[in-house]
């Protein structure tokens, strides 16, 4: 049948949504890293190049890659490791690390109390994924407002391109982590010096984490920076005048 010639022209209802470009994280890129071991290196690699891992984790995409890469990348070894430590990680390490500096030491428990104290060192690792990926939830909102304050957000990058960051780069966090849980098996001294290099990477971490969130949101380094230590300084401001307010009421009772 010929087409009616009165009918109005139409316009095309579908209209094309032009993919979002930017480089991929190689974890997501099945097509060039068909194999497993070669997604997992080449991330590790790129994220260990924070202006190349910013490009990357700054475009908008989804977080369920990164969160696969924290399940089956950066959790097991640091789960058995926790487990490790909790089952077999002697419970007086930080006691002999305190006799060093002539510190006195707790109590040691009672012999009958030692199970129900294992068991207390165990069930941390028992609940290990649930709480980690809580606290990145919670820690992921408060570095976003942290960031917000510090005016380091910038069109197009939003709250996904802050918690894909934090949750790659606390993987890559978690895979190092495992390698230094073995001060509570070493002899007092080799242990305070692992804990002590452990402490040191922590804090090199916490600014490595900032440089990244700033190159995945186009902005500052100082800004990234103060955006991740923001809500420490936050609390630590509110925690300081909560005890001057609490100071002055007890000396204006006197």
């Amino acid at each position: 049948m010929d087409e009616n010639p009165f009918t109005p022209p139409q316009s095309d209802l579908e209209v094309e949504v032009q993919p979002t470009e930017g480089p991929l994280m190689p974890w997501e890129d099945r097509a060039s890293y068909p194999l497993l071991w070669d997604r997992t290196l080449e991330t590790v690699k790129v994220l260990l190049r924070p202006s190349e891992a910013g490009a990357r984790l700054g475009s908008t995409g989804s977080i369920l890659p990164s969160l696969t890469f924290l399940a089956l990348v950066g959790m097991p070894l640091a789960w058995i490791s926790q487990f490790a430590v909790g089952l077999y990680g002697s419970a007086r390490a930080m006691q002999d690390i305190f006799k060093l500096f002539g510190i006195p030491a707790p109590a040691a428990p009672n012999p009958s109390m030692e199970p129900l104290q294992r068991l207390m060192q165990v069930l941390p690792a028992v609940f290990f994924p649930i709480t980690m990926v809580i606290s990145l939830a919670i820690w992921g909102l408060l570095v976003h407002g942290g960031l917000w304050l510090t005016r380091a957000l910038q069109p197009g990058r939003g709250m996904e391109a802050t918690f894909r960051t934090m949750i790659y780069s606390s993987s890559l966090m978690l895979l190092g982590s495992c390698l230094f849980n073995v001060w509570v098996f070493l002899p007092p001294l080799p242990g305070l010096i692992v804990l002590c290099v452990s402490t040191l990477l922590w804090v090199a971490f916490a600014f490595y984490q900032g440089i990244l969130l700033a190159k995945a949101h186009e902005t500052q380094v100082w800004r990234g920076i103060l955006g991740l230590f923001a809500p420490w300084i936050l609390f630590v401001c509110c925690c300081g005048g909560l005890v001057g307010v609490i100071a002055a009421i007890i000396a204006a009772t006197r």
